[in-house]
């Protein structure tokens, strides 16, 4: 028995030994979330790709809506679902709002995307235009003859 006592002691002193060699720098090492998100919203997002990828989950919503209709259509009383009936019934209806829900805020988030790619993509010309007048002055920094300068 003291045997036991005094080698269970022995083991908890070496991993209180191990556990403090370690310092605290490598756990304080580890990545930062938060600095990788915020370079995340810094970098230039696609939106156009956010858009078609709200879309997608809201056709994929869609399809579940027609899946779970579908089962509800072929099972019109509630004997087919067992001593339950009922509460399936209302659990796949619950079910279906839910999808429609995930449905409609998906779509407006495919819309808010579109809006902010169609901006970008207007920003984009314009810059893309004013580039364009940039590079109409020559080296020395004199404007094209077409140009008056008031002096």
């Amino acid at each position: 028995m003291k045997i036991d006592n005094v080698k269970n002691i022995w083991i908890a002193l070496v991993i209180t030994a191990v556990l403090s060699v370690f310092s605290m720098n490598t756990f304080a090492a580890a990545p930062n979330d938060k600095a990788d998100l915020a370079a995340a919203n810094t970098a230039r997002v696609d939106h156009d790709a956010l858009a078609r990828r709200y879309e997608n989950m809201a056709n994929v919503m869609h399809e579940k809506i027609q899946a779970q209709l579908e089962a509800l259509s072929h099972k019109p009383r509630t004997s087919f679902f067992g001593r339950n009936g009922q509460h399936i019934k209302k659990h796949v209806a619950y079910k279906i709002h839910e999808y429609e829900k995930a449905v409609q805020e998906n779509m407006q988030k495919a819309i808010y995307h579109k809006q902010i790619a169609m901006e970008q993509s207007t920003r984009r010309a314009i810059a893309e235009s004013a580039e364009a007048k940039d590079q109409s002055i020559n080296k020395a920094g004199k404007r094209p003859n077409n140009t008056v300068d008031a002096l």
